[in-house]
This record gives C-alpha cells, structure tokens and sequence, in this order.
C-alpha cells in the first residue's frame, strides 16, 4: 500500500513539473521583423513583445511595442505549438505616407522563441488638388496599396 502512495505522490509530482504550451509561451520578448517581399519599402521593426494570460482557455493577450514606434495589441490561442491571433489593424508609415494596414498570420512556438509569419495589405489613397480661383485642378488621385510578406523573431528575455 505504502508503494503505491508513494507511485502515486511521485506520479503527481512529476507531472506537476510539466508546462503546458500556454505556460512556455507567457513572458515577455524582444523580437525583429525581416522583409521577405513587399510592394513598397517596409522598414524593419524591432521592439518588445508580452504574452498575458488571459486565463479562458488557452487565450492570451499579444502587447506590442514598437521601439521608437505605437504600440498595437490583438488576442490569439495557443493550440499544439502554434499561437493564432486576431488580424489586427495598425497604421505603418512609408516615405511620409500613411498606410491603414491590416496584419494576419500565426506564429510557432519554440522553447525561448516565437517565429512570427505575418501578411500585411494596406492603402493609402494620395489626392493632391490645386484650386485656382473657383476651379479645382486634381493632379494626382491614385491608390497606392501595401502587401507585404514579413517574418518577425521573438526572443524570450530572461
């Protein structure tokens, strides 16, 4: 009787031990973007990410912190090693023009790092018009639109 307590309190103890993917993933990272194609110039981006729990399941808050930037948030689940967020939609600024872009993806867990795959579409609509006296000359009325294909790396902090 007394080897099985004593399985059972060793049974407990061992997988007690163990963290779930949700547990690995909260923390706090430093993390860098990488361009992999865009239609215009994106810049890279680095900063700082947290990962909450936001204790319903296996959902989290992402806070992102753009060094020298905004910061932007969005929720995401963590199912068997892969963390799926919400497309969220910030505002990214290329040649003094702003972009309202959307961004999707999902990211794969790692011990102490999180690969980012991320889709950006975005547009900004240039109308440059010159009035004189009562009439309005428009010399520029074009779409300019946002895609891009970026990977970010995040690192845990210690």
């Amino acid at each position: 009787m007394k080897k099985i307590v004593f399985g059972a309190i060793c049974l407990l103890f061992l997988l007690s031990g163990c963290k779930s993917d949700l547990q690995t993933a909260l923390g706090s990272y430093s993390y860098k973007t990488s361009v992999l194609e865009s239609s215009l110039n994106l810049p890279v981006e680095v900063g700082q990410l947290e990962i909450i729990n936001l204790h319903n399941e296996d959902s989290v808050l992402l806070l992102m912190n753009e060094l020298g930037g905004p910061a932007y948030q969005t929720k995401g689940k963590i199912e068997q090693k892969n963390l799926v967020f919400a497309p969220y939609t910030r505002v990214i600024n290329i040649g003094s023009r702003d972009y309202p872009t959307t961004i999707s993806g999902s990211a794969t867990l790692y011990d102490n790092a999180i690969v980012f795959d991320y889709q950006y579409y975005g547009e900004n609509r240039d109308t440059i018009r010159v009035v004189l006296k009562d009439t309005t000359i428009v010399i520029d009325d074009s779409v300019r639109v946002l895609k891009a294909h970026v990977q970010s790396i995040a690192k845990k902090n210690n």
